[in-house]
């Protein structure tokens, strides 16, 4: 039962948190309680899934995290192994197996001043995949992208275009700041000093770590630290078909309405194609089962054309983690295997 000092309690944390030595007191002094009501106040509300937690919420934009699908062939006695290989990049958000003859399709994220497609090559190098496509975002012709109808809507900060888009300028970050950003993508400690853990873990003094959180506050990085609710979960991936298309370039602007007109495309857009897979269009579908899906695209084809086209059915999802900032595991991968990215380099060396 949520009282009237709950609900006045949930608009004071949903604000935000002071970047105070003891901000749970400070939450209490604005409420009429004390800290130690707040944190048995907190657990309660938590207990009774009105609320699932306090984070910090970052304006992931300004991070400049930049994506993009690949798809790769890998023979059925060693996609696992294979499988593997790829999934020891950190930067592996999602992945599935599909029935086709390119198989294994994933999406990687890399921090600003990275290239996703340098990435995705040294994985088809150390996978041996051939062939490997590398499938950034070239237009969008409707809905949220397949990663977030496909993993969900905390994707969204990152920028899945081949080339960055132009976003507010930031002043560039600090390795303190990249380090105390690590440490505070989980809930914050339900405790008196929540702080504190956070400086011992940085083996800094609470106050530098204050001044940090109220210097990131300023430059915009950082939204607030408050509560927070479970996100929606994405659709199911098994009720999503993916139907590539390949229709030439010079008929995009043509088609790029269309898919509003029908409620079951949740999402298109365009990518580039390849000799080996020419398709350039790429709709997720909701559709119950294939006689649902073939009625579907034979009311696409009736608004864009009858283009070649192919249904490309998940087998699994084999990979869905959430999104890390500035994860050290991928600077440590980096070190270890970027000279991957030009072989020429890497004969010489060796």
């Amino acid at each position: 039962m949520i009282d009237e000092k709950d609900r006045l309690f949930l608009s004071c944390l949903r604000k935000g948190l002071d970047f105070v030595s003891r901000p749970f007191d400070a939450l209490g002094a604005r409420i009429g309680t004390d800290g130690a009501d707040v944190i048995l106040r907190l657990e309660r509300l938590k207990r009774g899934g009105v609320i699932a937690g306090v984070r910090t919420f970052w304006d992931a934009t300004s991070f400049r995290c930049r994506g993009a699908w690949a798809a790769m062939n890998f023979p059925a006695g060693t996609f696992d192994q294979k499988a593997e290989i790829i999934h020891r990049h950190p930067g592996i958000l999602y992945s599935v197996e599909r029935a086709h003859e390119i198989n294994f399709w994933c999406f990687v994220v890399v921090p600003a001043g990275h290239d996703p497609e340098t990435h995705i090559r040294i994985l088809a190098r150390q996978t041996g995949a051939v062939p490997s496509l590398y499938l950034p975002l070239r237009k969008v012709l409707k809905g949220p992208g397949p990663l977030i109808s496909l993993a969900g809507q905390e994707y969204a900060a990152v920028d899945e275009g081949e080339e960055r888009r132009q976003s507010p300028e930031r002043s560039e970050l600090s390795l303190d700041e990249i380090r105390l950003i690590r440490l505070m993508q989980d809930d914050l400690p339900e405790t008196d000093e929540p702080f504190h853990k956070i400086a011992e873990a940085m083996n800094a003094p609470e106050a530098i770590i204050l001044n940090l959180l109220k210097g990131l506050s300023q430059k915009g990085h950082l939204k607030r630290i408050g509560s927070y609710t479970r996100a929606r979960s994405a659709m199911p991936a098994s009720t999503l078909r993916l139907v590539v298309w390949q229709v030439p370039g010079e008929k995009m602007e043509r088609i790029a309405g269309c898919f509003e007109e029908i409620p079951e495309v949740i999402c298109a857009d365009t990518r580039p194609g390849y000799p080996e897979f020419p398709y350039t269009v790429y709709t997720l579908i909701r559709a119950a089962d294939p006689a649902a899906l073939e009625v579907l695209v034979r009311r696409i084809e009736e608004k864009i054309g009858r283009w070649p086209n192919r249904v490309i059915p998940l087998v699994r999802e084999i990979r869905k983690v959430p999104m890390r900032y500035f994860p050290a595991e991928l600077d440590a991968w980096w070190i270890r295997n970027r000279l991957l990215a030009d072989p020429v380099l890497q004969n010489n060396i060796q």
